[in-house]
């Protein structure tokens, strides 16, 4: 897993939810696989029951800038 970033707060994210069945083995692959596929991703906390586990994953974006225009210009 990737080290916690304290920067990372500063950053616009969505925070999901997922649970997943499996092996410890196997949500580990998957959080591997999630690395590698979504670089801006990051697992900050796993929960385990049995053979069900719940991720908390935060999704990082680059927002778009703002667009300033007037409602009266021609386009």
């Amino acid at each position: 897993m990737n080290k916690v970033d304290d920067n990372s707060s500063k950053y616009p994210l969505i925070k999901i939810n997922v649970n997943i069945g499996g092996s410890a083995k196997d949500i580990a692959k998957f959080i591997a696989e999630l690395y590698k596929t979504v670089p801006a991703s990051q697992v900050t906390s796993i929960k385990t029951a049995g053979n069900v586990s719940s991720l908390e994953i935060n999704f990082y974006y680059k927002p778009f800038p703002s667009i300033s225009y007037e409602d009266r210009g021609q386009i």
